[in-house]
């Protein structure tokens, strides 16, 4: 099966669907997957920092190696140094989220680089120059 025909297993799809977190459609969710196979290849099935790094230069401009470390670590939910699918959704989910919780959840967590619980003076430094 080519990654153009590669559809989510139903029970990927009915647990992303359960997640609180994603606020996605069936056929939303697919059409991410479909994009995620292109961008990984269809027999990867997760992400590495450096394929993260390539996907966010493809639709980014300026150096954000930094900022997309960052970004990764708060995708790489389970911490294993691979952003999967789910973790993926939702991490756009919450990104994108239109929600203010969820929202500030997420950027707090992106801020608290050592994950201590607080965002010190160092980290909200770190953070606003990664950002450039």
């Amino acid at each position: 099966m080519g990654a153009g025909k590669s559809r989510l297993p139903p029970q990927t799809l009915s647990e992303l669907q359960a997640n609180v977190d994603v606020d996605f459609t069936h056929e939303e969710i697919q059409q991410w997957y479909h994009e995620y196979l292109k961008t990984t290849g269809r027999y990867k099935t997760r992400l590495t920092r450096e394929d993260f790094q390539r996907v966010y230069d493809s639709v980014f401009v300026g150096d954000s190696r930094d900022f997309v470390g960052h970004l990764f670590r708060t995708f790489d939910l389970n911490n294993d140094g691979y952003v999967d699918f789910k973790e993926f959704i939702v991490g756009l989910c919450v990104s994108g989220s239109e929600r203010v919780d969820r929202k500030l959840g997420w950027a707090f967590r992106m801020y608290d680089t050592d994950g201590s619980g607080a965002i010190t003076r160092e980290e909200m430094t770190i953070m606003l120059k990664s950002q450039k």
